[in-house]
């Protein structure tokens, strides 16, 4: 981006105050994910020094309900990741609006146009003040708020989860999408059918710890990632590339051997230090520049997560009488299919190494920063080699540039600070 608006400037030549800024458009309303790189690139607009950045167009605006402050930065701020208290919401009263404008013709009928995709809830919650205590809540909520200017989250006791309201949820309750083995990022939605006819919401604001995954209704445990800020579920990534034939056979190939992990870590800061620290964390890697080690707390032994590391639990390889050096790996089964990961980071101090079952105090060492073992002597033909470890994952952050306040923060702004696994 940097390059190429250099090569714009040298080219053109144009004065800032007379060039304008165009900052993206999103088509569908299906892809409100498209609206934070949008936002994020108005803001970079208005940093690089444009007075006019435009985003194209109103309707689209209008339909999914976009707000933008220019002093907002990289996210859309404005709103506060707080819940009201949910022994107010209980008792008030809402629920969903549409905006259906009507033209009646000369002979009566109806011309009718809908100008949401979406609907927009609007509740009363004055009828959950049961107590002068209450009252002071909210005054202070209230305040908090800015009245009008920060949104916040609300549980609707009506339509709170993705199951019905007498129903457990369920790792099957709602079909996000069919996998096309490239997309890795889907939004949660929810679908309310009436007779032949449904409508698809989306959900924007799961609430943590509640999220539940499963691959044709088997549950995933691990291998995905939610963002609770958008509702938007990541896989853990392949790449893969798909032809379509005329007679609608498919040719996929897979462009990667192994996945690359994306993380978020702007959950993980709860205190004004933990902010400053992530600053200088960021500064000494030099933004993209350099890499780092970071542990996944979904996925970092050779083990189950709920297990204790053991020196059978990873197979490396079988000796061959000649070969001394082995790859740590980890494998992950599902069905007859695996797919087997290198581990190259592994933790200092957590690896075990056994021969035959047989655990092996000495006479090997490992290099904690390829994870590449050395056994002194070559194991014997046949002998199996297995290993137990700690391991963290080879990142960068996948942004030059960190745009947080500290008044977003305290206001309880989550920041989005995104990583990216690197290949060793």
């Amino acid at each position: 981006r940097t390059l190429a608006l250099a090569k714009i400037n040298s080219k053109l030549s144009y004065p800032l105050e007379k060039t304008n800024y165009f900052a993206g458009f999103n088509l569908l309303p299906t892809t409100l994910e498209n609206w934070k790189n949008i936002i994020k690139a108005v803001g970079l607009g208005f940093l690089e020094g444009f007075t006019r950045v435009f985003v194209w167009a109103y309707p689209q605006v209008v339909r999914d309900g976009v707000i933008y402050t220019k002093d907002q930065g990289d996210n859309m701020t404005g709103f506060h990741e707080i819940r009201l208290p949910q022994d107010i919401s209980f008792g008030a009263s809402g629920g969903p609006q549409f905006l259906t404008t009507i033209v009646e013709m000369a002979s009566g009928h109806e011309q009718r146009n809908r100008e949401w995709a979406e609907a927009r809830n609007i509740y009363d919650i004055g009828l959950g003040l049961r107590t002068e205590d209450d009252l002071a809540e909210v005054l202070s909520f209230f305040r908090a708020r800015a009245g009008r200017a920060n949104g916040f989250r609300y549980k609707d006791w009506l339509d709170f989860k993705s199951s019905t309201p007498d129903q457990t949820i369920s790792d099957t309750d709602q079909q996000l999408a069919l996998g096309d083995g490239a997309t890795v990022a889907f939004q949660l939605i929810k679908t309310y059918a009436s007779g032949v006819e449904s409508h698809v919401r989306n959900i924007t604001k799961p609430v943590t710890g509640t999220v539940v995954i499963a691959l044709d209704t088997v549950m995933q445990a691990t291998g995905w990632q939610v963002d609770l800020t958008t509702g938007i579920v990541t896989f853990d990534q392949f790449l893969t590339t798909i032809v379509e034939m005329a007679s609608g056979h498919e040719q996929r190939n897979r462009e990667w051997a192994e996945a690359r992990n994306i993380y978020d870590i702007g959950l993980g800061l709860r205190t004004e230090d933990d902010l400053a620290e992530v600053l200088s964390f960021f500064r000494a890697r030099a933004g993209r520049a350099n890499g780092f080690r970071y542990k996944d707390w979904l996925d970092f032994k050779s083990s189950t997560p709920d297990q204790t590391i053991s020196d059978t639990d990873q197979q490396l390889a079988l000796g061959d009488g000649a070969t001394v050096a082995f790859q740590l790996i980890k494998t992950y089964a599902s069905g007859v299919e695996s797919h087997v990961r290198n581990i190259t980071k592994p933790v200092t101090g957590t690896v075990v190494i056994a021969l035959d079952t047989v655990m092996q105090a000495t006479g090997w060492q490992v290099d904690l920063t390829t994870g590449i073992v050395t056994f002194d002597v070559a194991p014997a033909t046949g002998v199996v080699i297995t290993a137990g470890f700690e391991f963290d994952v080879p990142v960068r952050f996948s942004e030059d540039f960190l745009a947080i306040t500290l008044e977003n923060f305290k206001a309880g702004h989550i920041p989005s600070i995104s990583l990216i696994e690197v290949r060793i």
